[in-house]
């Protein structure tokens, strides 16, 4: 983890108080102030309602206490901060004013009612917000302070470190509206959902996620050791060496790579499969006379390796001895999609290279093939551009800042400071490092598919070019200011992005905006090519453009925009402003058609929407960027919104369809609704189970809930929903899972979201569909259904979590809170997956692995009862508690 903010900031080096200064030297007179500084204030958020008043909006309140000798005054300050919800800033009370500076940042200063605070006094400030705060995530992060003087000189910005949180367990704080179905999980309820499960023998299970087409054991067992010889035909040459690399560096096994057919482990050219996917089918046997991988090509053996390397049990992987000892079997294998991926963004928080590098080799062990890299939105740019530094000397660092001539504003909690050991706001890829990715992915037959975010989620990118335009003029060098320039400086038009951006996209009618785009691909182009690959497929986004409203009909992009208006006048082809997001699709898809390249883009690029003067939405399909291949990345399709077949009505009209899908795929989602889960829910909660329900050719086979967890009847609610055609079958490309990065900061918050869900992910894109999707009487299928996840449940406790651990240095994948029940005196515990260690206290202290172990149902007795689930080497879950005077689950 990077380190966390500095405690305070010392404003001068002249004086051993507080002050506001211009220089040391003194030159000019500078008004000296006594005041707190920020370690000495004390912030306490509390939610006071959602559904405040009966609204769609909740109230919260700040406790301000200044622990300074020094008062803490009625004006000359502010407080910034984050939330992912919209301040309705004419709700403040009196003695603040809340403005909204952009995005979910947001400003709070004291008005002429704010009491002047003594040492040890405090007020309290409250304001409402938008929708609803159910989680610990929904609460104002990243606080700060910044002082002002009389001259109106500011200090610099001051991290307030003493922020605490009220718990949300009343109703009203974990409740979203009126009568919410969904309650949140208790230890009693997690419980009677783990009672459903019935593990299987791990004796009787396939070892290997995701399921092989043919997995067959027979008695006896292989062992291997260092000095065993790997052989190979000539194209597999990097699988061989891929190989030898992996087993020395998971169980610690030395051996010899040479080419030939006579080995320990032999990599053979043969064809294994006749069908559309043969190039990446394998045979893996292992038998008395040792190991045959057979492929008909590198991707076929490299799966082969994958799946040997996940028979070594976790004992050998934890032992690192040297040796291993695989069981006898014969697998045939192929996978069901061509398209097997895992999208990554790493802008709105920046994950480093070696984390990216980590992910990428995690996703090739389990057979993913396409890595989705969002580098470029709103709130930075990741990759460094040749010709074009101000894209991250000021668009990849966050920091407090006035104009943002150099660093960004702040976001999602990333703090005053730009520096990238005090921020996850900051950071970037150098060319060279961009190029080691590429590289590395090659090697695991992974195709890298950047993601350019264009015309909305551009704001990096605008700010950037305003910032070099800016530069160059201060130069005299006006022509080439404006050469890359994104926006129209006189565009007067009104908008808010869903995340609450007003300036956030590019202007598409100006031709300094393709200049840009030209120059971007061709500089991504040629890393690709330095890295001996070619730029198949370039992500450009295109989601989430701001348009009109009922509301607001006069709210959206471009509308006010004299260079819009103009082509508007000039160009037939286009009648309003909202059609102008077609124009920018169709300039920069030529820019990469020109360039041989795939456009891809979310849904938004393959639909043709219109706007009557109501705001109303028409969506039709766009027939036009059909004909030219484009590949849309369908992913709002949140059950109950309706548009829940959108990805099946492009398919079978001919798109070239990723299914993404919100409520499947969406791993940044919490896994619940318990307010310490991390991560969002505004299209529902996300865990491994739900991740493998999907059935991406037939999703009304699944057991459908809504986001507010009401079961939903597909027969009925769905029956007007449009099915996929044979045609629209074979335009599925496949399938994808997203990480959004909002609530992601460092490697360990990354992979607990990751895992276990993507193991559910993997085996929809991988394994054929099972047979239960097949079976039209709901209550037969959810029974098989049931059956199914009981065994892949088994699957995960007994062989991937464990293997997890100790996977390139172990992995941070999510434990369950264990369930709890206590009946008459003794205390029940299980869990989600076979395989944990549980241990627990009755005195109030955290349990610990030194802990009471509960190994069957054990009589307590005390005030509290404290359980939690461990798995091997000390990977745990938060704890489960239970009070035991009143038998009430606390948490």
């Amino acid at each position: 983890m990077k380190s966390s903010y500095l405690k305070a900031s010392i404003l001068s080096i002249c004086l051993s108080i507080p002050i506001f200064f211009q220089s040391c030297v003194g030159q000019t007179t500078v008004t000296t102030i006594e005041r707190p500084i920020g370690t000495e204030i004390d912030i306490f958020w509390n939610l006071v309602s959602n559904g405040y008043k009966g609204k769609t909006s909740y109230l919260s309140e700040f406790m301000i206490t200044n622990n300074s000798s020094k008062t803490l005054d009625s004006t000359g300050w502010a407080i910034y901060f984050h939330q992912p919800r919209r301040v309705i800033t004419e709700s403040t009370s009196k003695n603040i004013k809340i403005t909204h500076v952009n995005g979910d940042y947001f400003r709070l200063e004291p008005t002429a009612f704010f009491p002047r605070l003594e040492k040890g006094e405090e007020t309290i400030v409250s304001f409402e917000s938008d929708a609803w705060a159910i989680k610990d995530v929904d609460a104002p992060n990243g606080l700060f302070i910044v002082f002002t003087n009389a001259e109106g000189i500011e200090s610099k910005p001051e991290v307030l470190t003493n922020v605490s949180y009220s718990p949300l367990v009343k109703k009203e704080q974990t409740d979203r509206f009126k009568n919410d179905p969904l309650p949140v999980p208790t230890p009693q309820s997690r419980y009677d959902f783990n009672k459903t499960l019935s593990f299987e023998n791990p004796k009787n299970l396939v070892k290997i996620i995701p399921t092989p087409i043919k997995y067959e054991e027979s008695n006896g067992k292989l062992e291997l050791k260092t000095g065993l010889t790997i052989s190979y035909e000539k194209s597999f040459e990097s699988e061989a060496k891929f190989l030898s690399k992996k087993l020395k560096s998971d169980v610690g096994i030395e051996s010899k790579v040479v080419e030939g057919n006579d080995g320990d482990i032999v990599l053979i050219k043969e064809v294994v499969f006749e069908n559309s996917l043969s190039s990446e089918s394998y045979a893996l046997s292992i038998g008395e006379k040792g190991i045959n991988i057979k492929a008909s090509n590198p991707a076929g053996v490299f799966y082969g390796v994958q799946s040997l390397r996940a028979l070594i049990s976790s004992d050998d992987l934890a032992s690192k001895s040297g040796s291993a000892e695989l069981v006898f079997v014969d697998i045939e294998d192929a996978p069901r999609f061509e398209y097997r991926g895992m999208h990554l963004d790493v802008v709105r928080n920046f994950s480093t290279k070696e984390t990216v590098l980590n992910l990428i080799d995690l996703m090739s062990f389990y057979k993913l093939n396409k890595f989705h890299f969002h580098i470029t939105d709103d709130e930075g740019w990741r990759l460094q551009i040749p010709g074009l530094p101000e894209l991250t000397e000021v668009g990849s660092r966050r920091g407090y800042s006035k104009n943002e001539t150099e660093m960004l504003n702040p976001a999602y909690g990333s703090g005053p400071h730009p520096n990238e050991d005090e921020s996850w706001g900051t950071g970037y890829y150098s060319r060279e490092d961009f190029i080691d990715i590429l590289k590395y992915a090659k090697e695991r037959h992974i195709e890298v598919i950047p993601e350019l975010d264009f015309p909305g989620h551009a704001r990096a990118a605008i700010v950037s070019m305003k910032s070099r335009q800016k530069s160059l003029i201060a130069e005299g060098k006006q022509a080439e200011a404006n050469e890359y320039l994104l926006h129209d400086p006189n565009d007067a038009s009104r908008y808010r992005s869903i995340q609450l951006y007003d300036d956030n996209v590019v202007c598409v009618c100006q031709e300094s905006t393709y200049r840009f785009l030209s120059k971007v691909t061709d500089e991504v182009i040629s890393m690709y090519e330095e890295a001996g690959l070619t730029l198949k497929q370039v992500h450009i986004g295109g989601d989430e453009v701001p348009h009109p409203s009922k509301k607001d009909p006069e709210h959206g992009a471009w509308k006010k925009s004299p260079k819009c208006n103009a082509l508007l006048e000039s160009d037939d082809d286009y009648e309003n402003s909202e059609q102008l997001f077609y124009y920018f699709v169709d300039r920069f898809s030529k820019i990469l058609e020109d360039r041989n390249i795939v456009t891809a883009g979310w849904e938004e690029i393959g639909l043709m929407k219109s706007y009557n003067e109501e705001g109303d939405t028409k969506v039709d399909l766009n027939e036009d960027f059909n004909q030219r291949g484009f590949a849309p990345y369908v992913w709002n399709t949140v059950w109950s919104w309706g548009d829940e077949d959108r990805g099946y009505k492009l398919a079978n009209a001919g798109f070239k369809v990723v299914l993404s899908n919100v409520s499947n795929n969406y791993f940044d989602l919490a896994y619940d609704k318990d307010p310490a889960d991390p991560g969002y829910y505004w299209g529902g909660f996300v865990d491994t189970k739900k991740a493998w329900e999907f059935i991406p050719l037939n999703v009304y086979a699944e057991p459908l809930t809504n986001r507010d967890g009401v079961r939903l009847d597909v027969k009925e609610d769905f029956k007007n929903h449009v099915r996929l055609t044979e045609k629209g079958k074979s335009n599925i490309q496949g399938i994808q899972g997203q990480l959004w990065a909002e609530t992601v900061k460092g490697n360990e918050m990354l992979e607990y979201y990751i895992f276990p869900k993507m193991l559910g992910l993997v085996e929809r894109a991988w394994a054929a569909d099972p047979k239960w999707t097949s079976v039209e009487e709901d209550s037969i299928r959810f029974e098989m259904l049931n059956k199914d996840w009981n065994q892949f449940a088994s699957r995960i406790g007994y062989f991937e979590l464990p293997r997890l651990t100790y996977l390139n240095g172990g992995v941070n994948y999510r434990v369950a809170p264990p369930g709890i029940e206590l009946k008459e005196g003794v205390l029940y515990v299980n869990t989600n997956y076979p395989g944990a260690k549980f241990t627990y206290t009755t005195d109030g202290t955290e349990p610990t692995l030194q802990s009471s172990v509960y190994n069957q149902p054990v009589a307590v007795t005390g005030k509290k009862v404290k359980v939690v689930a461990f798995y091997p080497n000390g990977k745990r879950s938060r704890v489960s508690v239970l009070d035991l005077t009143s038998n009430i689950v606390i948490k």
